[in-house]
Protein backbone atom coordinates (compact mmCIF):
# COMPACT_ATOMS: atom_id res chain seq x y z
CA UNK A 1 0.00 0.00 0.00
CA UNK A 2 0.98 3.55 -1.15
CA UNK A 3 1.98 5.60 1.87
CA UNK A 4 1.01 8.46 2.81
CA UNK A 5 3.70 10.81 1.34
CA UNK A 6 3.10 9.11 -1.89
CA UNK A 7 -0.42 9.73 -1.36
CA UNK A 8 -0.32 13.44 -0.60
CA UNK A 9 3.04 14.64 -2.14
CA UNK A 10 1.84 16.06 -5.02
CA UNK A 11 4.62 16.78 -6.84
CA UNK A 12 7.67 17.94 -7.13
CA UNK A 13 7.79 19.99 -4.27
CA UNK A 14 10.14 23.01 -4.26
CA UNK A 15 11.05 26.49 -3.35
CA UNK A 16 8.01 28.76 -3.75
CA UNK A 17 5.25 25.86 -3.35
CA UNK A 18 2.23 26.02 -1.28
CA UNK A 19 -0.59 24.14 -0.66
CA UNK A 20 -1.61 20.48 1.70
CA UNK A 21 1.22 18.50 0.08
CA UNK A 22 3.69 20.95 1.62
CA UNK A 23 1.38 20.74 5.26
CA UNK A 24 2.31 17.05 5.17
CA UNK A 25 5.84 16.96 4.03
CA UNK A 26 6.46 20.01 6.81
CA UNK A 27 4.84 17.49 9.59
CA UNK A 28 7.26 14.62 8.11
CA UNK A 29 10.02 17.19 8.77
CA UNK A 30 9.27 18.44 11.64
CA UNK A 31 8.63 14.94 13.28
CA UNK A 32 12.41 14.41 12.27
CA UNK A 33 13.74 17.41 14.55
CA UNK A 34 10.67 17.85 16.36
CA UNK A 35 13.01 20.63 18.38
CA UNK A 36 14.05 22.55 15.12
CA UNK A 37 11.13 25.51 14.72
CA UNK A 38 9.46 23.65 11.72
CA UNK A 39 6.29 25.92 11.37
CA UNK A 40 3.30 23.97 9.07
CA UNK A 41 2.18 26.39 7.37
CA UNK A 42 1.59 25.01 3.92
CA UNK A 43 4.26 27.64 2.14
CA UNK A 44 7.91 25.52 1.11
CA UNK A 45 10.11 28.64 2.24
CA UNK A 46 13.73 28.88 2.78
CA UNK A 47 13.57 26.82 6.06
CA UNK A 48 11.75 23.84 4.80
CA UNK A 49 14.37 23.50 1.91
CA UNK A 50 16.71 23.61 3.95
CA UNK A 51 15.54 20.82 5.94
CA UNK A 52 14.67 18.88 2.91
CA UNK A 53 18.15 19.07 1.78
CA UNK A 54 19.31 17.97 5.31
CA UNK A 55 16.82 15.24 4.62
CA UNK A 56 18.15 14.14 1.45
CA UNK A 57 21.71 14.47 2.88
CA UNK A 58 21.15 12.14 5.75
CA UNK A 59 19.00 9.87 3.06
CA UNK A 60 21.72 9.85 0.55
CA UNK A 61 19.65 11.60 -2.10
CA UNK A 62 20.23 13.87 -4.74
CA UNK A 63 20.79 16.87 -2.45
CA UNK A 64 18.69 19.87 -4.34
CA UNK A 65 16.02 20.70 -2.07
CA UNK A 66 13.51 19.65 -4.09
CA UNK A 67 10.73 17.04 -3.17
CA UNK A 68 10.12 14.35 -5.99
CA UNK A 69 9.03 10.61 -5.74
CA UNK A 70 12.74 9.35 -4.32
CA UNK A 71 12.64 11.83 -1.40
CA UNK A 72 8.65 11.05 -0.92
CA UNK A 73 9.68 7.49 -1.11
CA UNK A 74 12.35 7.80 1.47
CA UNK A 75 10.41 10.23 3.78
CA UNK A 76 7.78 7.05 3.96
CA UNK A 77 10.50 4.61 4.91
CA UNK A 78 11.66 7.39 7.37
CA UNK A 79 8.83 7.82 8.60
CA UNK A 80 6.49 4.74 9.19
CA UNK A 81 5.86 7.03 12.40
CA UNK A 82 3.94 4.65 14.69
CA UNK A 83 3.49 1.25 15.35
CA UNK A 84 1.02 2.90 17.97
CA UNK A 85 0.02 0.30 20.38
CA UNK A 86 1.49 1.33 23.63
CA UNK A 87 -0.38 4.64 22.85
CA UNK A 88 -2.40 3.56 26.32
CA UNK A 89 0.81 1.56 27.20
CA UNK A 90 -1.20 -1.51 26.87
CA UNK A 91 1.84 -3.35 25.22
CA UNK A 92 4.30 -2.72 27.76
CA UNK A 93 6.38 -5.33 25.07
CA UNK A 94 6.75 -2.60 22.08
CA UNK A 95 9.17 -0.39 21.70
CA UNK A 96 8.77 2.93 23.45
CA UNK A 97 7.74 5.42 20.84
CA UNK A 98 10.17 8.51 20.83
CA UNK A 99 8.90 12.02 21.95
CA UNK A 100 6.09 13.94 20.16
CA UNK A 101 5.94 10.60 18.04
CA UNK A 102 2.29 10.09 18.58
CA UNK A 103 1.44 12.88 18.53
CA UNK A 104 2.48 13.61 15.03
CA UNK A 105 1.41 10.25 13.88
CA UNK A 106 -2.05 11.64 14.55
CA UNK A 107 -1.76 14.75 13.28
CA UNK A 108 -1.00 13.68 9.99
CA UNK A 109 -3.71 11.50 10.43
CA UNK A 110 -5.97 14.76 10.85
CA UNK A 111 -4.14 16.15 7.99
CA UNK A 112 -5.40 13.65 5.54
CA UNK A 113 -9.43 13.51 7.71
CA UNK A 114 -9.58 17.57 7.81
CA UNK A 115 -10.27 18.58 4.24
CA UNK A 116 -12.33 15.85 3.15
CA UNK A 117 -14.04 16.44 6.30
CA UNK A 118 -14.56 19.58 5.28
CA UNK A 119 -15.81 18.60 1.69
CA UNK A 120 -18.81 16.36 3.06
CA UNK A 121 -19.62 18.91 5.71
CA UNK A 122 -20.47 21.28 2.58
CA UNK A 123 -22.21 19.00 1.05
CA UNK A 124 -24.20 18.48 3.88
CA UNK A 125 -24.66 22.06 4.45
CA UNK A 126 -25.43 21.72 0.96
CA UNK A 127 -29.20 20.16 1.55
CA UNK A 128 -30.31 22.40 4.50
CA UNK A 129 -32.06 24.94 1.70
CA UNK A 130 -33.16 21.70 -0.03
CA UNK A 131 -35.30 20.45 2.72
CA UNK A 132 -38.56 22.72 1.77
CA UNK A 133 -38.52 24.16 5.50
CA UNK A 134 -39.46 28.13 5.91
CA UNK A 135 -36.79 30.42 4.89
CA UNK A 136 -36.63 31.47 8.60
CA UNK A 137 -36.07 28.36 9.98
CA UNK A 138 -33.36 27.62 6.76
CA UNK A 139 -31.73 30.23 7.89
CA UNK A 140 -31.60 29.11 11.50
CA UNK A 141 -30.29 26.14 10.45
CA UNK A 142 -27.37 27.89 8.35
CA UNK A 143 -26.73 29.49 11.05
CA UNK A 144 -26.68 26.95 13.50
CA UNK A 145 -24.13 24.77 11.07
CA UNK A 146 -22.03 27.80 10.77
CA UNK A 147 -21.73 29.14 14.32
CA UNK A 148 -22.22 25.43 16.09
CA UNK A 149 -21.65 22.63 14.36
CA UNK A 150 -18.03 23.60 12.39
CA UNK A 151 -16.25 25.05 15.12
CA UNK A 152 -17.63 22.07 17.63
CA UNK A 153 -15.90 19.65 14.96
CA UNK A 154 -12.49 21.92 14.07
CA UNK A 155 -12.04 22.28 17.93
CA UNK A 156 -12.07 18.84 18.48
CA UNK A 157 -9.99 17.78 15.20
CA UNK A 158 -7.19 20.63 16.59
CA UNK A 159 -7.78 19.48 19.99
CA UNK A 160 -7.39 15.45 19.26
CA UNK A 161 -3.43 14.71 18.74
CA UNK A 162 -2.96 16.40 22.22
CA UNK A 163 -5.57 14.60 24.30
CA UNK A 164 -4.75 11.50 26.53
CA UNK A 165 -7.15 8.50 25.71
CA UNK A 166 -8.56 6.93 28.84
CA UNK A 167 -11.12 5.13 27.16
CA UNK A 168 -8.82 4.48 23.54
CA UNK A 169 -8.08 6.09 20.82
CA UNK A 170 -10.64 4.28 18.60
CA UNK A 171 -14.05 4.94 20.89
CA UNK A 172 -12.72 8.07 21.76
CA UNK A 173 -13.08 9.38 18.23
CA UNK A 174 -16.48 7.69 18.03
CA UNK A 175 -18.01 9.63 20.91
CA UNK A 176 -16.34 12.50 19.07
CA UNK A 177 -18.52 11.81 15.85
CA UNK A 178 -21.31 10.73 17.80
CA UNK A 179 -21.09 14.10 19.42
CA UNK A 180 -21.14 15.94 16.09
CA UNK A 181 -24.58 14.05 14.99
CA UNK A 182 -26.46 15.34 18.04
CA UNK A 183 -25.31 18.69 17.28
CA UNK A 184 -26.38 17.95 13.23
CA UNK A 185 -29.84 16.49 14.61
CA UNK A 186 -30.88 19.09 17.24
CA UNK A 187 -29.45 21.96 15.59
CA UNK A 188 -30.26 21.45 12.11
CA UNK A 189 -32.97 18.47 12.01
CA UNK A 190 -35.14 19.19 14.34
CA UNK A 191 -35.55 22.85 13.63
CA UNK A 192 -36.22 21.79 9.78
CA UNK A 193 -38.25 19.43 10.93
CA UNK A 194 -40.25 21.28 12.88
CA UNK A 195 -40.65 23.82 10.09
CA UNK A 196 -42.52 21.91 7.39
CA UNK A 197 -38.99 20.44 6.02
CA UNK A 198 -37.84 16.67 4.66
CA UNK A 199 -35.00 15.95 6.23
CA UNK A 200 -34.47 12.38 4.48
CA UNK A 201 -31.79 14.03 2.25
CA UNK A 202 -29.98 15.50 5.31
CA UNK A 203 -30.17 12.43 6.89
CA UNK A 204 -29.00 10.14 3.85
CA UNK A 205 -26.20 12.39 2.87
CA UNK A 206 -25.28 11.94 6.64
CA UNK A 207 -25.01 8.39 6.36
CA UNK A 208 -22.67 8.60 3.78
CA UNK A 209 -19.82 9.52 6.51
CA UNK A 210 -18.96 5.46 7.79
CA UNK A 211 -17.49 7.15 10.83
CA UNK A 212 -17.28 3.38 11.79
CA UNK A 213 -15.01 2.59 9.16
CA UNK A 214 -12.43 5.64 10.70
CA UNK A 215 -12.87 3.58 14.09
CA UNK A 216 -12.04 0.53 12.81
CA UNK A 217 -9.14 2.37 11.05
CA UNK A 218 -7.88 3.84 14.56
CA UNK A 219 -8.75 0.31 16.48
CA UNK A 220 -6.15 -1.24 13.77
CA UNK A 221 -3.27 1.65 14.95
CA UNK A 222 -4.23 1.49 18.48
CA UNK A 223 -3.74 -2.18 18.20
CA UNK A 224 -0.44 -2.09 16.04
CA UNK A 225 -1.52 -3.74 13.31
CA UNK A 226 -1.37 -0.71 11.23
CA UNK A 227 1.07 1.88 11.04
CA UNK A 228 0.32 5.56 10.91
CA UNK A 229 0.85 6.05 6.69
CA UNK A 230 -1.46 3.24 6.06
CA UNK A 231 -3.70 4.49 8.73
CA UNK A 232 -3.97 7.91 7.03
CA UNK A 233 -4.27 6.12 3.52
CA UNK A 234 -7.42 4.38 4.97
CA UNK A 235 -8.50 7.57 6.74
CA UNK A 236 -8.25 8.86 2.88
CA UNK A 237 -10.25 6.20 1.29
CA UNK A 238 -13.22 6.32 3.78
CA UNK A 239 -13.58 10.32 3.60
CA UNK A 240 -13.50 9.79 -0.14
CA UNK A 241 -15.93 7.16 -0.28
CA UNK A 242 -18.42 9.85 1.90
CA UNK A 243 -17.93 12.47 -0.56
CA UNK A 244 -18.35 10.11 -3.57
Amino acid sequence: MAGVSAFWIKGPLRLGSHGDSVKVLQRLLAARAPHGGMVVDGRFGLKTHKAVRAFQRSAKLKVDGVVGPRTAEALDAAYTLARIPNVLTRHPKTKPLRPGQVQTALELIVATLQPRLHDFWALLRAEIPKSGAVPKAIALAEENFDDVIMPALDNRLADWPKREYPDGLADSFRMDMLTIATYVLEYVGVVLKENGGDTSALIARFEKLDYEALVRVLRALEEGREDANAAAFDVQQVMMRAVA
